[in-house]
């Protein structure tokens, strides 16, 4: 019988699980209080994690993903919002923009398996008199 999964913080506003050797198995972080737009953002890293870890963390997430659809917060994955980020690289660089701009990129929601669109501030870096 495994070690009872201690549920106390699945949503608490940063949530980080390490294996022995201290590495990051898995993070999520609380994003968008200040606009209104409250979300999460998570990362899995199941390469370094060992089968009883992932057991937990399996049996966590189901938990997790249920609570955020029910009070409807969206679970967003880091790694596809850099990837969409990535693919709107071009469309950026077209952009008129000085400091931050706002895009949309669209995103899974993984608590409800919708499609939302997410909104990004992003900053150009500015050219430097060598490359204008």
């Amino acid at each position: 019988m495994s070690e009872p999964l201690d549920m106390s913080g699945l949503l608490s506003p940063n949530l980080e699980v390490r294996n022995e050797k201290g590495e990051l198995v898995f993070s999520m972080k609380r994003k968008g209080q200040k606009y209104g737009q409250l979300y999460y953002i998570f990362e899995f890293h199941w390469d370094r994690a060992d089968p009883k870890i992932i057991a937990k963390l399996n049996e966590a997430w189901e938990i997790m993903k249920y609570v955020a659809a029910r009070i409807g917060i969206p679970l967003f994955d880091v790694n596809q919002i850099m990837g969409e980020l990535e693919k709107a690289k071009e469309r950026i660089k077209t952009l008129p923009m000085e400091g931050t701009t706002d895009i949309s990129i669209p995103v899974i929601d993984h608590a409800t398996g919708e499609t939302h669109n997410l909104t990004v501030g992003v900053t150009k870096k500015p050219k430097t008199f060598l490359e204008e």
